[in-house]
This record gives structure tokens, sequence and C-alpha cells, in this order.
């Protein structure tokens, strides 16, 4: 298995929101997927029929990440790395991390297609899987030794769930492909497995996310794929009217996203070529409320004429934000906070896109996930990439021209980096173990000062 910095892929992984049963906000994380050997590359393609021309050709071979490197590098940004444990997923899907690094939510089983994860009028019921959740725990939590624990759930799944893409202290989204070909979004609960279904019913309701009211944000459309899918936003638990915001004519909305900025939600758009777009959100009675309603498309730009569900799919779930608290993340520079990191499929990087002007800023070259980071000095983004784990600074970026090409190194080889409400384990790495390309390897990592 060859280690993620020998080979350009693109890789889904976690969009950290904030949690919505505290009053504290903590970062949420977001599900992704690696490039799996074999793997059919989509192609331009129209909304209807999502990835069928795929097999014209080959995604390049290799896995999510290598193991990070313990040992911390001399760059702007120097970290420590404890090694915990390990966890089996599926070979296609990396796992959910609860927002105070605790829990960790894992899909076993049978991997499910690219139509299916895309939610395509393809998409199949990937029979044979099923998630487990497991317990991240310290040394001083453990008897002196740090280790992952499988957790026991009291209550059965229905076959052929799929990892959703958020998660709060109270457990995490899944996604439930059905026979008749209609999706459902659920919320499972970490320690019992039970699982509340917040969006049901004779349609194809997917990728959901929160946002930063606590509201869920996802894509719906008829089951035989007649038109496009729309944006939908409604409370957690169904009171009140849904909103909605139509795709134009011939385009459907995919993989919808959300920043710390309540006034502004983002999708990918599928049509002749793929956007990203912005969606505003106007208070309802003033400057002072905290009531937003959705609003209409105000921002678009293209960023590649290769358009299908799949090449969304791919761009909408490499990035991540982290909700900051007011008070304990005061140094947190929201210009680039409020922004949405995105795979740029059209310059196989990631790059971030700004609304108000309709223009990205590519990362370096080769970069694939990303988080952003607000730790005691460091102000910016760890990114992974062909070069390893990278950090790339807030000044780097407002200096940047359209595209950047500075970075300093932080381990020899690229992890997924999962940051967390708690200071005990600020960030859960996760990468894949070299032995066993069903495992992934689990760590902690701190910024030092």
């Amino acid at each position: 298995m060859r280690g993620m910095g020998h080979v350009l892929c693109y890789v889904a992984c976690a969009s950290l929101l904030t949690g919505c049963v505290v009053e504290q906000k903590v970062p949420r994380g977001n599900a992704g997927v690696p490039v799996r050997p074999g793997s059919a590359q989509p192609t331009r393609t129209n909304i209807n029929n999502g990835s069928r021309a795929a097999a014209n050709a080959e995604l390049p071979n290799g896995p999510v990440a290598s193991p990070a490197d313990s040992r911390s590098l001399n760059t702007s940004v120097r970290v420590e790395v404890l090694p915990v444990g390990s966890v089996t997923y599926d070979g296609s899907v990396l796992p959910l991390v609860s927002p105070d690094g605790r829990y960790l939510a894992s899909r076993q089983g049978a991997s499910a297609d690219w139509d299916t994860l895309a939610a395509t009028p393809d998409a199949t019921v990937p029979f044979g899987s099923y998630i487990e959740t497991y317990q991240i725990m310290l040394p001083s939590e453990n008897s002196g030794n740090a280790s992952v624990v499988r957790v026991e759930h009291s209550s059965d799944q229905p076959d052929g769930l799929l990892l959703g893409r958020g998660c709060n202290m109270h457990g995490f989204l899944v996604e439930s492909p059905r026979v008749d070909g209609a999706r459902w979004i659920g919320l499972c609960n970490w320690a019992t497995g039970h699982i509340d279904w917040l969006v049901a019913g004779d349609a194809v309701n997917a990728h959901a996310v929160f946002t930063v009211d606590c509201k869920l944000l996802f894509t719906r459309r008829p089951i035989d794929g007649s038109v496009g899918a729309s944006l939908v936003l409604r409370a957690l638990d169904g009171s009140g009217t849904e909103e909605i915001v139509e795709p134009p004519a011939g385009m459907s909305f995919a993989m919808p996203m959300t920043t710390p900025d309540n006034a502004m939600l983002y999708s990918l758009l599928v049509g002749d070529s793929l956007e990203v777009v912005g969606v505003s959100r106007a208070r309802r009675g003033g400057v002072e409320s905290t009531d937003y309603r959705l609003g209409r498309v105000v921002s678009r730009k293209s960023m590649s004429t290769r358009s299908s569900l799949v090449y969304a799919y791919l761009a909408g779930s490499v990035g991540s934000s982290v909700v900051p608290d007011t008070e304990e993340h005061a140094n947190v520079n929201m210009q680039f906070a409020n922004l949405p990191l995105v795979m740029h499929t059209g310059s196989a990087r990631l790059s971030l896109y700004e609304p108000r002007r309709a223009q990205f800023t590519l990362m370096p070259s080769g970069t694939q996930t990303g988080t952003r980071i607000d730790d005691g000095n460091a102000h910016g983004y760890l990114l992974s990439s062909t070069e390893g784990l990278v950090f790339v600074s807030d000044s780097s970026i407002e200096s940047a021209h359209g595209a950047l090409s500075e970075y300093a190194r932080v381990l020899q080889e690229p992890v997924v980096v999962r940051p967390t409400s708690d200071p005990a384990r600020p960030y859960i790495l996760i990468g894949p173990n070299l032995r066993d390309p069903l495992t992934l390897t689990v760590s902690v990592m701190a910024v030092l000062p």
C-alpha cells in the first residue's frame, strides 16, 4: 500500500462545525472518502445520470494517508504526537470524531460505490455494512495506557448505513439509502447506537451538515432524478417550515457546506460546469436577531468543466473549519475562518473560496485535505499533501496572488487532522496502517508553544 505522499488523489475529510447539544461552541466532524484502487474516474455528465460514464478513465491508486512521524520538525509549527491505537474501517469512508475528541465512529463491512456515496440516481443499498463506535482513551483515563476501545451499542442498526458528514456531542449523522431509491438522514447516539431519523420520506435526502445555529442543511431531489436537487434548511426536530432554494434549470445543488459565518451558506452546483455558490441568510427582526432565514444565491464561480455529482462529492468533502467560542478563541482570524475550503477540481488542489469577490485562492500543489487552526501563534491551515502534513499561514494567504506556493512542513507524511474542543486532546490524527489496508491509526496531537 503506497503512502499518500506518493500519489495525488482526491480525499474527503472532516468538515467541523458547532455542537448543538451544549452551550459552548465546539467543532464537529465530517466523514471522507479515499480514492480506492480500481475506482472509476467520473467524466463530465448531466445531473440525471450521475457517473454512468465513469468507466472511461481510472482514478489514481493510494490510501487516505500514511502514519504520522512522531518527531516534530524545525518549522513554524512544532507539534508532539501521542499514538493512541487503531480502528478498522470499510476501506472507503474515513471515521467521524466527536467534537470533544472522545468518540470515533467507523463504518465497517462492504464499501459503497461512487454513485451511492454521491447520491446519484444509480445509487444502491450497500448491504453488508454497519457502523461501530469507539472511545478514545488517554493514559490518564485508562490506568496509564492510551487506547481505542469499541463501544457496545444497545440498539440495532439497519443494514447498509452510510456515515454522514457531521456530528455533535449527542451523536453523528448517518444516511440510509432505501430499497425504493429514497434516502433518509438520521442522528446516531455515540453511546447507545440509537438512531433518531431527522429526515425521511419518498425523496433522496443527502449530504447533510449542521449550521452554526444548529439547523440541518441538506439536498433533496426526486427519486427518479427528473429534476436537480434543491437546498433544504430545517430545524433538527422538524419543527417550523422548511426553507428551500431551488436550483437553476438543468442544474443540481450538491454537497452543502457551512462556516462560522451564519449569514452565508455554500454548496456545489452541478451543470455544464462545476461551480461553488454562496447562498445568503438574512436576520429576521433586525441586526440584533439571532434568527436567520434562507435567502438566494448571491455568489457563483466555476472551477471545472468536469462536472458530475461524483466530482461534486469529491470537491465538497475535503475541507474543515472550526467554529470558535468567542471567549476561548478570541484570537481566531475570522477573515479566513469564514471561508469554505474546497477541492478545486480544475487545479487538483485545495482552495479557499471568497464569495464577495467570487474568487479562489489556490493552496499549494498536492494538497488534498485540510483544517483551519488558530492555536497560540499559529493561524492558518494544516493540510495533508504529497509533501506530508504542511502548514500554510494566514500571512502567506494574504500575500498570495491567486495561488500559494509557500508552506512549512510539520510531519514527514500526511494524516487527516481533526480539531477538538478538549485541551487534553486538541487534535486527533487519522492515518492508515501500512500493514493492513482496512486498519487506521489514531493519534493525539498538540501544537507546541
